[in-house]
């Protein structure tokens, strides 16, 4: 009796010896995978954004700029969007000035915090235009096209000139002139629709293309007087908002983009008198020596970006727009002339500009918890067998040998 049992004892206990180290592997494999899920989780999403780029019709060399005298037509495309399949609506682009707060879903509203050319709707002309979501009900109004599954897209969008005209909510008029502050293609949600993975803004600047051309009425594309051939009315000469004369060509935006400065250059002697505020997402720069009739342009340092060429207010104040990708921390912001030469400069800190991307990683980070919480609930439920399997096997010996 003692010998055949004792085999089979020796039988099971090695099969158990196998049972257990493969539920032991088990449990490491399930503590290494909850670590590399809740690392990978932990990790921001590296999404690229919207992205817009404007050509001169016939001259793809002239990008993201527009003739300082003369209506534009512009090659527009756009990579990056998202695009939904039967989705309702899609996105306006919009030519116009973009305030601090301008993004609809950041409570933007028209005529106050974003001010754009306006369309006739029903016999548009290409100053507004409707990229529209495959599939969308309203995909028959598209004079901007389809936003494609790739989120691509391309348009004509027309640019009257430097200044246009504006109506608010309450339908006041007023007039913008954007060889005084910073102009640009809007896109945003259609319909109504709150899309922020949609919005962006590309600075557009002015500058002298062509001499001969077509001169828009600044109220042109507020009051849909064009034919759905693009053909303008000349533009007037006096009375008020609607009579901007077309500006000199000698007073244009400067067309070249200057060299950036060095950090090292930025000595006491010539820091100037800038005072900055920092917004949401641009900075209020006053400088109280500025020119009204001069350009300045502004480079955010400390990886250089140049943010644009603008003309200050009666003020001295100029609305300098952050680069998306800024970081936290003290930046440099370096005011130069025309010429190049630094005019003026100041530190700033950016914290709190990068609340979204933190935001989304506390999400991430969140949800790589909670991945590894519940793989940590696995390998307790394996241990628990484990313990459950023992107890069993140990059971059975102790009965096998009171039978021996």
């Amino acid at each position: 009796m003692k010998n055949s049992a004792r085999p089979a004892t020796r039988h099971r206990q090695r099969h158990a010896g196998r049972i257990l180290r493969g539920l032991a592997l088990a449990v490491v494999g399930l503590i290494a995978a909850g670590t590399a899920a809740a690392q990978s989780t932990a990790e921001p999403a590296q999404a690229a954004g919207p992205t817009v780029v404007a050509t001169v019709e016939g001259r793809p060399d002239l990008v993201n700029v527009a003739d300082n005298q003369y209506l534009t037509t512009l090659d527009v495309s756009g990579s990056g969007f998202v695009s939904k399949k039967n989705g309702f609506g899609g996105i306006y682009v919009l030519f116009g000035w973009a305030g601090q707060n301008w993004k609809p879903s950041s409570g933007g509203v028209d005529g106050l915090d974003r001010k754009y050319v306006y369309d006739d709707e029903s016999n548009p002309t290409g100053y507004m235009l409707f990229v529209s979501f495959p599939g969308s009900e309203t995909q028959y109004a598209a004079n901007g096209g389809l936003l494609n599954a790739d989120g691509t897209w391309h348009a004509k969008l027309m640019v009257p000139g430097p200044t246009f005209e504006y109506s608010d909510r309450d339908g006041n008029k007023g007039s913008v002139n954007c060889l005084e502050t910073q102009c640009g293609i809007m896109t945003v949600g259609a319909h109504g629709v709150k899309e922020p993975s949609n919005e962006s803004f590309t600075p557009i600047n002015f500058r002298h293309i062509s001499d001969s051309g077509t001169k828009v009425d600044a109220q042109a594309g507020t009051t849909g007087q064009t034919s759905a051939q693009g053909k303008a009315l000349e533009q007037q000469t006096s009375g008020g908002a609607a009579g901007v004369a077309a500006p000199d060509a000698a007073d244009a935006r400067p067309a070249t983009v200057p060299g950036s400065p060095d950090l090292a250059a930025l000595t006491d002697d010539k820091r100037g008198s800038l005072q900055v505020t920092v917004g949401d997402s641009q900075l209020k720069v006053t400088d109280a020596a500025a020119d009204p009739a001069s350009w300045t342009g502004f480079f955010v340092m400390s990886d250089p970006q140049f943010t644009g060429w603008s003309k200050p207010n009666s003020a001295g104040e100029f609305d300098v727009r952050l680069p998306d990708d800024i970081t936290d921390g003290e930046h440099h912001l370096v005011a130069v002339n025309a010429q190049g030469d630094v005019t003026g400069w100041t530190t700033f800190d950016a914290s709190g500009q990068t609340a979204t991307t933190e935001a989304s990683a506390d999400q991430s980070g969140s949800n790589g918890a909670l991945v590894a919480a519940a793989l940590a609930v696995g390998a307790v439920a394996v241990l628990a067998i484990v313990v459950l399997i023992l107890v069993i096997l140990r059971r059975r010996r102790n009965l096998q040998s009171k039978e021996a």
